[in-house]
């Protein structure tokens, strides 16, 4: 089964808790894509979602209530989306070669 796996290091250091603050986590999040076409428009949307989603919960470290924490958060949050459009890329032209490979 075909897995595109986000795997996002984050520091604990700018979270609340001091204790938490001695070293870093790591968080892994496998966002399913045999089940799409990534090929249509439709498929692109529903990993894109999925990949929101993933990353949401891979920042929710950083949710907690206040503004600092939002802005942690949202921060985190855009250096993901970042990190994770090549592989978001890389999955779409697999599916591309994948289905011209199949044609021939």
């Amino acid at each position: 089964m075909k897995k595109l796996v986000l795997a996002f290091a984050l520091s604990l250091a700018a979270t609340a808790s001091p204790a938490m603050a001695e070293g870093p986590s790591m968080r892994t999040v496998a966002v399913q894509t045999a089940d799409l076409n990534l090929q249509s428009e439709q498929g692109r949307a529903v990993l894109d979602n999925r990949l929101n989603s993933a990353i949401d919960k891979v920042c929710a470290v950083h949710r907690t209530p206040g503004l600092p924490a939002w802005i942690r958060f949202r921060k985190c949050v855009e250096a993901k989306k970042q990190e994770v459009q090549p592989l978001r890329d890389a999955a779409i032209a697999r599916a591309r070669v994948g289905a011209q490979v199949a044609v021939r």
